[in-house]
């Protein structure tokens, strides 16, 4: 498949080819890899509190208090959620969020990416941008404008996740996070 890409951007020039090549080439990979994006199951839930294994660590994704993240807590976000995904790496979820209208006070037709959290040893590896792309046009998919996020301010690894993916800061809807949003209009015009 490689020398059909590589034929066919011959007759092209300059940085056009290039640009077209390196797409074909990083569909063909990325139809090969083995990363699913999901409904949480049953059986994720012990795998995801896992990831949590501490106060520090739980504070970082939710105003929730505790030691860990427990399984019946997890339960209750799933729950009260619009939706709980996972994303998976050779069948195992290596990542978890949720969409929410209740965490949090917003406006009609905005919602709230919530409990955001990549394993500890896939972080940094795309899993969560990937993640995200998928809940912004999940969120678009359900009808909503804006897609927010809050980041607890200690958490520097989340903030500059939000920076990493351009998100905008956006004034506090309450004062003990960062806020961050995302039009979802402008990702469907793209």
């Amino acid at each position: 498949m490689s020398a059909l890409i590589k034929q066919s951007t011959k007759r092209k020039k300059g940085v056009l080819a290039d640009v077209e090549e390196h797409a074909a080439q990083r569909t063909v990979i990325s139809s090969l890899l083995p990363v699913t994006i999901e409904a949480v199951r049953e059986g994720d839930r012990s795998i995801i509190c896992s990831w949590v294994t501490n106060s520090d660590a739980l504070r970082m994704i939710s105003s929730d208090q505790g030691e860990t993240l427990e399984e019946d807590l997890l339960q209750k976000w799933c729950a009260q959620s619009l939706e709980a995904i996972t994303i998976r790496y050779n069948s195992r979820p290596v990542g978890f969020c949720t969409l929410s209208r209740s965490e949090q006070s917003l406006p009609e037709n905005h919602v709230e990416l919530c409990h955001f959290v990549i394993a500890p040893e896939y972080r940094r590896r795309y899993f969560g941008t990937v993640l995200l792309h998928y809940m912004r046009l999940l969120a678009g998919h359900r009808g909503f404008k804006a897609l927010h996020g809050r980041v607890v301010p200690g958490n520097n690894a989340g903030r500059s996740f939000a920076r990493y993916v351009h998100w905008r800061v956006e004034d506090p809807l309450d004062n003990r996070f960062m806020w961050f949003a995302y039009e979802i209009r402008s990702l469907l015009q793209q």
